[in-house]
């Protein structure tokens, strides 16, 4: 869980990866706290270095929720997120977004973030489903505004719960009932 935004991430991977439709049909069929998911969306520096220090592996891609619509301006123009928010921050590594078509001679219309540096690279959403592709994993975020959590504090419920379970135990052990189960 981010705290500054209260939103919660995972990371989903496989052997043979994920196209970024896959991956984004996949994200939006989960959900957490009755809320939907769906690929990251990477709105500020704060927001990526969260993901970058607390999910990514070294070595690894991972599909994001950036892409370019068909038929935008090559190679930077109207990238988008698939959420609607603005896309305003950008975390582009050197000389991307470059729109090389590297895969079967298209242009390149979706975001995966570098596991090395949590830098961006655009690459063909269809890349990633095969072992030759290489292996492209997902991020998938949970917005905290959709979720469905009661207004007690859980810290305070983890609190209750670990004071709480230890003297209904003690109780039942002082009336010689078995301590290990609690009915």
């Amino acid at each position: 869980q981010m705290p500054s935004s209260g939103n919660y991430y995972d990371v989903i991977g496989s052997a043979t990866g994920f196209t970024w439709f896959d991956a984004k049909a996949q994200a939006e069929a989960v959900t957490f706290l009755g809320a939907a998911g769906h690929l990251a969306t990477i709105t500020s520096q704060a927001e990526n270095d969260f993901i970058f220090n607390n999910l990514l592996v070294t070595g690894e891609n991972y599909w994001i929720g950036g892409f370019q619509p068909t038929g935008s301006a090559e190679p930077g123009g109207n990238w988008q997120w698939i959420s609607g928010e603005p896309f305003a921050y950008t975390n582009w590594t050197g000389g991307e977004p470059n729109n090389f078509p590297s895969f079967a001679g298209s242009g390149e219309d979706g975001i995966h973030m570098i596991g090395v540096n949590g830098e961006w690279n655009d690459l063909h959403r269809n890349r990633g489903g095969t072992p030759s592709d290489g292996s492209y994993s997902f991020i998938i975020e949970f917005e905290r505004a959709q979720m469905q959590v009661p207004e007690h504090n859980v810290s305070t419920l983890t609190l209750t719960f670990s004071i709480l379970v230890p003297l209904v135990l003690l109780h039942r052990q002082r009336l010689g009932r078995a301590p290990d189960a609690i009915s």
